[in-house]
């Protein structure tokens, strides 16, 4: 059974500044925005479509 556990050649540094990137753009999205957002929402999409595909490689 797989707990998700990643492979020990993660770029850990490159990933975490990849994934702060993304996540800082989105919030200044969110607050350019004069829609109303759903946080939760936005956040299953944004892992989803951006951070499962990231560490997808890297999984174990």
């Amino acid at each position: 059974m797989s707990r998700g556990e990643l492979t020990e050649n993660v770029p850990a540094d490159e990933l975490a500044l990849f994934i702060n990137t993304q996540l800082y753009g989105l919030m200044v999205a969110w607050c350019m925005s004069d829609a109303s957002v759903v946080g939760s929402a936005k956040t299953d999409a944004f892992f989803d479509s951006i951070i499962k595909p990231a560490l997808m490689p890297y999984k174990l």
